[in-house]
Formats: C-alpha cells, structure tokens, sequence
C-alpha cells in the first residue's frame, strides 16, 4: 500500500481544512490568498437533505416541475486520453482536458427560468467522489455520491449562476432494483476504470464517462441554487442531484473505502462528505416526466 497522500494547500487556493467536524469549523478559516470564504455563510450553502415521497412540502420544498418545463438536452462522451485520476480537494478527482471540455456538457432551460442563469449550457469541469454521501435523502447518507462540476458558458453579477453540479448516488444495498443488468454494467465498469485498488494516483486509458452519463435519467431530479460543498464554499451553483440510485459492488466499494483509508491523515475524519446545511431560499423543486 503506498504512502498517505496529502493534499497541496497551493492546489487548493490556500485553504487547509479537514472533515474532523464534518466543515462546521470551516468558517473561520483564513487563506494563504486572502480569498473570501462564504463557508460561514447561513444562506444558500450546500449540502442539504430531500424529502420522499416527492410532492409539495411548504415553502422550501415548491412544487414539482414537470420535464416539459426543462427541455433538458445533455452531451457526454468517454474519456480516452490518458486520464490521471488524483487526489484533489480531499477527493479522488479527474480533470478534464480542454477539448473534453467543449464535448461534455447539458443544457437545462431551467437554470435561466427558476434560478436567473445568464446561460441554458454547462459544460464539465471536473468529477470527483464523495463517501458517505454529501446530500442525504429523508436523512440518510448513501454510500457515495459522484459529483460533476460543470462551469455555465456565461455569468455576470446579475444572473450569477457559475457553477453547476450533476450528483448521482451510489450503493451497496440501496439501490433501486429496477436497474436492468446492462445498466448495472455500465456503472461498474466505470468504477473499475477509476483503479480503486491502484491505490496510488493512476493514468488511465479509458473512463466510461459518457456511457454511465447516458444511463442517467434527468427526468427525475431535484435541482436548487447552493455552493460548493468543499472551502470556501463558492457559491451560485445549481445543482440537479438524481433521485434514481445506482449500484456499486461492494467489492469495489471496499477498494475504494481502502483508499481513503490511506488519506485518513488528509481527511481527518472518517469522510469526506460536509455536514447537512440547513434550507433556507434554495428554490428546491424536483423535476418529473410527467
């Protein structure tokens, strides 16, 4: 097994933070870079819990949006060009290249019409992993959480959203058994190009990217105005989290608990997820095809 990774405070605009307290201590914090840090802030922030059954649930919950309101349009594609899967803002991370950049990417109408987006495009940035889960479903955590930072094609001061997320849940036991088998293939073949048990930073040939990303139902998503969910918390981010959650093998699961087994002195905690953030104007709404 290889030697603990820590990560690089200059590779992570100078913030040095951990998962001991989860991110509640994480408003004090200071950056080499004399960036502004929102972790402290009370509005807005990211990750929160979801309600099921899907409905109405007052005013922080609104009500469903239907997909006709979306016209959700979404374009990803395999990664073949000799990826590094590393370990980068406390998490096992892929960057994507420029040209992969232009060729992956989603269009949801709804960031301009619910949450004033100066743009329809997202286009990725990166993914990362995330274990347990940062987002919780009627309170509880999943076993991992797959996060897709995309950047908008355009943001100003006042149509401010510059980030957006796709978040998928990933399970042992509590997936939906529905997923047919050629679905539940896809999903563990991508986990098996990460090379969990490589244990190191590998370089890999393929990441069957955009075969798991065409698998995943956008139909069916809850979508709110939050942040980043790692210092300092960057906010205007629209995320669309998947309500259908995939399998994972447990033993891939186990190769990739091992491997943060060998970060735990970064982490500092048995995680890397933040701690749930309370609702406040979100905007929440969940998206349904019919």
């Amino acid at each position: 097994m290889k030697d603990a990774i820590k990560s690089d405070p200059a590779a992570t605009g100078g913030w040095v933070y951990d998962y001991a307290q989860n991110g509640k201590d994480w408003g004090t914090l200071v950056s080499s870079n004399n960036a502004v840090n929102y972790c402290g802030e009370t509005l807005n922030q990211s990750p929160i819990n979801f309600l099921n059954p899907i409905g109405s649930y007052g005013w922080a919950y609104g009500d469903t949006l239907p997909q006709a309101f979306d016209s959700h349009e979404k374009n990803y594609k395999d990664l073949r060009k000799n990826t590094q899967v590393k370990w980068s803002n406390k998490a096992m991370n892929v960057d994507l290249q420029e040209i992969e950049t232009l060729e992956n990417f989603f269009i949801s109408h709804l960031a301009e019409s619910n949450l004033d987006a100066a743009t329809n495009k997202f286009s990725v940035k990166s993914f990362q992993l995330r274990s347990p889960s940062e987002h919780t479903v009627m309170g509880k955590h999943l076993d991992i959480e797959l996060q897709i930072k995309h950047e908008a094609e355009k943001y100003n001061d006042t149509a401010n959203i510059k980030y957006a997320y796709v978040s998928i849940f990933f399970s042992v036991e509590d997936f939906d058994k529905t997923i047919t088998e050629r679905d539940n293939s896809t999903a563990q073949r991508f986990f098996e190009h990460l090379k969990f048990d490589d244990q190191g930073e590998p370089v890999v040939d393929i990441i069957g990217f955009g075969k798991i990303m065409e698998i995943i139902k956008m139909e069916h998503r809850w979508i709110y105005k939050g942040s980043e969910t790692y210092p300092p918390c960057e906010q205007f981010v629209y995320w669309n989290v998947i309500k259908r959650i995939f399998p994972i093998k447990i033993e891939e699961f186990q190769k990739f608990r091992a491997l943060m087994d060998t970060r735990k002195e970064d982490l500092g905690g048995a995680g890397n997820n933040r701690a749930i953030q309370p609702v406040n104007d979100h905007n929440i709404r969940y998206t349904s095809a019919i």
